[in-house]
């Protein structure tokens, strides 16, 4: 058992995961605003955003919303090949005033070493895609005007669990955080295109490139150290 929170690392790898073989199994179990979570055994994947959304992300950045919708999620290890038992077809994690997106429980996750937790940020097939919704202020004094970010391109990510052992009985759980600043960051808010006082940024946009390849790498994980 671990006994100290340690880094498991962060990566948006080009390798793109493969859909898991028995697409059934697992669930994203309800958990209360307290994060208490009904069982004692197996992995549990808990979702965070930095900065916390909503609320300021700089100087002149406020976040609103946050919508990643995920497909074929899953941990491999050297007993869970990403089968039913480790995995889920699809799921949607959502930041918004009050709101947050509830932890992955694997309660049936074998014991075993595990090497990687892979997922791909990508709509379900209703085109609806990832989307970042807030305000940016443009320059000192001016008025916060609205920005979207909407983009259907599907974007593998593959994180290493490094030092991620389940003992028989045991529960671990890790922490999945998605670094927004990073991917913010990456637009040059000042020469965005403004249309009826608003930025949209989409397929079209030319920021969308080093929006998506911030976005694939901005994921990391730790393991949290069980009490």
């Amino acid at each position: 058992m671990v006994a100290a929170a340690m880094l498991l690392g962060a990566a948006g790898c080009p390798a793109e995961p493969g859909p898991p073989s028995d697409v059934d199994g697992g669930a994203a179990i309800d958990a209360g605003h307290d994060g208490s979570i009904v069982g004692n055994a197996g992995l549990v994947f808990e979702w965070a955003a930095r900065p916390k959304p909503v609320g300021n992300a700089g100087d002149r950045l406020t976040i609103e919303e946050i919508r990643l919708p995920l497909r074929h999620v899953r941990a491999i290890g050297d007993a869970a090949p990403g089968d039913s038992r480790t995995s889920v077809p699809s799921l949607e994690l959502r930041w918004r005033d009050g709101d947050s997106p509830n932890p992955l429980v694997f309660g049936m996750a074998p014991p075993g070493l595990y090497s990687r937790f892979e997922f791909r940020v990508q709509d379900d097939g209703d085109s609806s895609g990832y989307e970042m919704r807030g305000e940016v202020m443009l320059g000192e004094g001016s008025e916060a005007i609205e920005f979207r970010i909407k983009d259907t391109q599907a974007l593998p990510v593959s994180l290493p669990l490094t030092g991620l052992e389940l003992e028989v009985g045991a529960m671990e759980t890790v922490e999945v955080t998605v670094d927004v600043m990073a991917v913010l960051a990456t637009v040059d808010w000042a020469n965005a295109q403004i249309d009826d006082d608003k930025i949209e940024l989409d397929e079209k946009s030319p920021e969308i490139v080093a929006i998506r390849a911030a976005l694939a790498s901005s994921f990391s994980a730790r393991l949290i150290a069980t009490p």
